[in-house]
């Protein structure tokens, strides 16, 4: 006859006691499940049902079931006459949920509820073009502020201008912009960004510690340099059309040479001294340049 080590016997009463353990702790659990198995009542069709109590603190287990929670939340809806009239005229239920603030879910219960047949996105889309519903034929027809031309936009937005053409030719639009990055400008907020001109001009200035301010804004103009009376632009050969490189000048060259003419014109007339430096000259004649700002600071 075998006879069972000691660490056997020890290891099968082990197991025993848990096995007892673990099926007391079935029956326990089971007997409060069943204690708290209903709970709740249900608000619409009033049947007893299980919820958590921390779902119970949330505010929840008022409904035993999803229909029951369709059913309630369309009973809170109102105009739920509008709401059919719309739909029957031709609009969606995504429209009228917009309309209304209320979740298209919501909208789509109440129809169903008062036995209306939903129409499919295909069927939608038909109607509403029929109807003219969609956004685009629902658009505003308005003229032009700049051209007078006619011209469509959505009702939510505040266009008044056709084209970006027309918004840039308007003066008042201009105004707002120039006002808006001065203040920029002042508080700090935009970035100082230097062409490769004004930095030799910046270096020049900073070297010699003359006392300076970058990008002067003046009524609606800004100039680059300014030390006292003295006004500093540094002008690329390209974009400013210099005539030692360009006899034929593009459009958008002749736009900037009648800006920098009435820049020029409103600098003299308020008694600024302005000083026009070419790329050109500050790439190979920068000591010619150095002469000249330094002899207008003594004479000032």
């Amino acid at each position: 006859m075998i006879y069972p080590m000691h660490s056997d016997i020890k290891s099968i009463t082990a197991f025993s006691l848990v096995k007892e353990i673990s099926i007391n702790v079935f029956f326990v659990t089971r007997k409060r499940w069943n204690r708290i198995e209903n709970n709740c009542i249900c608000k619409i069709c009033k049947k007893n049902f299980h919820s958590k109590p921390s779902r119970i603190r949330k505010g929840e287990g008022i409904y035993c079931s999803r229909k029951c929670k369709n059913i309630g939340i369309s009973k809170n809806i109102e105009n739920i006459q509008e709401i059919i009239e719309l739909y029957n005229k031709g609009y969606g239920y995504n429209t009228i949920a917009r309309k209304f603030k209320i979740h298209q879910r919501k909208i789509k219960n109440v129809l169903l509820k008062n036995n209306i047949i939903i129409r499919t996105p295909s069927e939608q889309k038909q109607i509403e073009y029929k109807n003219e519903i969609t956004a685009v034929r629902r658009a505003i027809i308005k003229n032009c502020k700049v051209c007078g031309n006619p011209f469509k936009f959505h009702r939510k937005s505040k266009e008044l201008f056709c084209s970006i053409k027309c918004r840039d030719k308007d003066i008042d639009n201009k105004d707002k912009i120039r006002k808006a990055t001065q203040k920029q400008l002042k508080e700090g907020r935009m970035p100082k960004a230097y062409t490769s001109i004004e930095k030799k001009v910046k270096e020049f200035l900073d070297t010699n510690r003359i006392k300076y301010e970058y990008q002067k804004s003046l009524d609606r103009w800004t100039f680059d340099f300014s030390i006292g009376n003295i006004l500093i632009e540094c002008n690329g050969n390209y974009w400013h059309g210099n005539p030692k490189f360009y006899n034929k000048l593009n459009k958008m060259q002749e736009i900037t040479i009648e800006r920098d003419k009435q820049k020029s014109n409103y600098a003299t007339s308020h008694g600024f001294n302005l000083l026009i430096l070419w790329e050109n000259d500050i790439n190979n004649n920068f000591e010619i340049i150095k002469n000249t700002i330094l002899n207008l600071i003594i004479t000032r």
